[in-house]
């Protein structure tokens, strides 16, 4: 919140500053405005002081608005009210200082909302983020027992999905280590098995991550995981995916998969809503198998299945590569 004190602050002064530079005499008057547009952002601020979000996100767009659009209006309206400042340059300098202003708010209500924003940390992180922002830029995937990074393996399996997917219980039965560890066994070498560190994650949200941030790991397999609270409803209690939703974020996956040459494999619990399932049996097939987790399987039994699955397709690679 400092950084947006520190904008009020800036947005104030400025006004301050215009006033001033064309006639010193009137330089109280922009300084009265600055006084008021940080009063009502100080109020704005504490007002919206029950609304969290994210270490590093940007507000959401209904908190920019309340904490900047106070001091615009009352910019406008003290400019004018006060007649000496409807003549000459006064006016000018005035309506420079409200115009900089509103295309201040638009446009970082634009780059809040804009889809090519890679900053949705809100949207794409959830909640409790905690570190996975800062993370997420400098390309780090912290797991259970090391922080993966993007340096060259020979084999490499990303895990998408989110930790209630993954994380079964004791860090020792976290499908990434056991599943690194049984994928070691059967290749005779090791595996780097990133998994995205989102708690509560969903498909259209870790593609969402692995497009933005984690290409340039070059797996050679993704595990498109879809956990049983894919469609739990969001902050604004409105399902956050759906089948049609699932149905084109595996699209997407597929083609980016196909293009870069990556295997995908799919991967769900057996507790996943009916139309959800639905969607992913028809998309499995020869080429996209489908694991389905049951209900009361080990993570040591579900690891051997997945590496089962897996193990064959990093050896085909290899034989491809050697081609």
């Amino acid at each position: 919140q400092w950084l947006w004190i520190g904008m009020g602050v800036a947005m104030g002064l400025f006004q301050a500053l215009v006033v001033g530079f064309f006639r010193d005499r009137h330089l109280s008057r922009g300084v009265c405005l600055a006084a008021l547009n940080l009063s009502f952002l100080y109020l704005a601020i504490v007002t919206t002081g029950a609304v969290k979000w994210p270490g590093l996100a940007l507000p959401y767009p209904e908190v920019l608005w309340m904490c900047l659009v106070p001091g615009v209006i009352l910019a406008a309206v003290g400019l004018a009210i006060e007649p000496t400042v409807l003549r000459g340059q006064e006016f000018w300098g005035g309506a420079v200082a409200v115009a900089v202003s509103v295309s201040f708010v638009l446009g970082f209500h634009w780059y809040q909302v804009s889809d090519d924003s890679s900053w949705h940390f809100a949207d794409t992180f959830g909640p409790a983020s905690g570190s996975a922002p800062s993370e997420a830029l400098a390309q780090r995937v912290r797991g259970p027992y090391e922080v993966h990074d993007v340096s060259p393996v020979e084999y490499r399996v990303f895990l998408l999905g989110g930790q209630l997917l993954y994380n079964r219980a004791a860090p020792e039965q976290h499908l990434e280590p056991l599943l690194s560890g049984d994928l070691r066994t059967q290749l005779g070498q090791r595996v780097d098995v990133p998994s995205l560190p989102t708690e509560d994650g969903y498909s259209g949200q870790q593609w969402r991550m692995f497009e933005t941030f984690y290409t340039a790991y070059n797996p050679n397999v993704i595990v498109f995981g879809v956990p049983r609270e894919e469609s739990a409803h969001d902050r604004h209690g409105t399902p956050r995916s759906s089948p049609v939703e699932l149905a084109r974020t595996l699209e997407t996956a597929r083609e980016y998969c196909g293009k870069n040459r990556i295997q995908l494999v799919l991967f769900t619990e057996a507790q996943l809503p009916p139309d959800l399932m639905a969607v992913l049996k028809k998309a499995e097939s020869k080429d996209l198998p489908l694991l389905v987790a049951g209900v009361d399987e080990s993570p040591m039994d579900l690891s051997k299945r997945l590496a089962d699955t897996i193990a064959p397709l990093l050896k085909a690679q290899k034989g491809k590569k050697a081609k």
